[in-house]
């Protein structure tokens, strides 16, 4: 019998003579094995390589989820202060709101015609007047002129002192409203 290329495999012929379709391989048991095994060990190292490489993506995995957990926590945390805040800052817009309104809000007739008439005094004198004119000129009591600019809407007027005279206080009418 001719030896093959590898010199473990014996071709048998059997008694009609040689044919290529009807040729036999006769191997042992060890030259078996060795050769199953040299064909299925490229087929294990890939298999070795591809359970390393599962084996990292799953603790990369782990290390997103714990990631993703912690930054779902910040992200809670910030929006609940952000929540916060925002209940802060309105709770306190309203308070100054309701500041500025003061209690000119639930002001009387009278008063609406004395603020109509402190107007037309504070545009005949270029936007400012003293308390001690502006009383004279409506003919109050200093008490009844006091309580008559508490109600004054303080976003419209303001209050000074005359720098001349640091005593006489000074009511003008800000820049927006003239």
């Amino acid at each position: 019998m001719p030896p093959t290329g590898c010199g473990l495999i014996e071709q048998v012929q059997d008694e009609s003579g040689p044919t290529s379709e009807e040729s036999v391989f006769v191997l042992t048991s060890n030259q078996l094995q060795e050769v199953v095994s040299r064909a299925i060990q490229p087929l294990h190292d890939r298999i070795e390589s591809l359970e390393s490489m599962v084996a990292s993506q799953d603790s990369e995995i782990v290390a997103l989820k714990t990631t993703v957990a912690e930054q779902k926590a910040d992200y809670e945390s910030m929006n609940l202060l952000r929540c916060e805040d925002f209940i802060r800052v309105s709770q306190r817009v309203n308070a100054l709101q309701k500041r500025l309104e003061g209690p000119g809000q639930n002001i009387g007739k009278t008063s609406e015609k004395r603020i109509t008439e402190i107007d037309k005094i504070l545009k005949s004198t270029n936007g400012s007047a003293s308390f001690k004119l502006l009383r004279e000129k409506l003919g109050i009591k200093p008490n009844q002129f006091s309580r008559l600019i508490t109600s004054l809407d303080k976003r419209k007027y303001v209050t000074t002192t005359n720098p001349m005279k640091p005593k006489e206080k000074i009511l003008r009418i800000k820049a927006r409203w003239s």
